[in-house]
């Protein structure tokens, strides 16, 4: 577990850009989730969005009667 730490204690002392934080990023979250973790939640999040249908008229027809 200190071996852990250590490690996670450089990467943190270390100065770095926007690009290369991103990529820490993307590999922490990728280590958590998996990579078809990350992929069913892409594809889930499109597939939710475009099956998305609500009343044609009436209150809640617009982008202002929703909530």
């Amino acid at each position: 577990m200190s071996e852990i730490r250590e490690r996670l204690a450089v990467v943190l002392e270390e100065e770095m850009d926007r690009k290369r934080f991103l990529q820490y990023s993307l590999a922490v979250f990728l280590a958590a989730f998996g990579v078809s973790g990350f992929i069913s939640a892409i594809l889930n999040n499109k597939a939710s969005k475009s099956t998305q249908s609500g009343p044609s008229r009436g209150y809640g027809s617009s982008r202002f009667g929703k909530s």
